[in-house]
């Protein structure tokens, strides 16, 4: 495989990041692992691995506003 192949290869795994990262998530709950909900920098990731739990990032990368978080969260405290 030459490299521009192998470019285009790992440019196409991005593409669908966030499915595989839900699936890997689901796999990791299927397996018993504890996952823990954590907003990136208020939370000690170090502690919650060493208790045996996945610490999972709720920042959110999308532009719009979510209905379901503006029930419950000040305006502009998430995405």
């Amino acid at each position: 495989m030459n490299a521009s192949t192998e470019v285009a290869c790992l440019l196409k795994s991005f593409g669908n990041m966030a499915e595989q990262s839900l699936v890997g998530l689901e796999m990791a709950k299927a397996d018993g692992l504890k996952v823990v909900g954590i907003y990136c920098i208020f939370a000690p990731v170090e502690i919650i691995r060493a208790a045996g739990a996945l610490p999972v990032g709720l920042c959110g990368k999308r532009a719009e506003p979510i209905a379901a978080a503006d029930g419950r969260l000040p305006p502009g405290s998430h995405g």
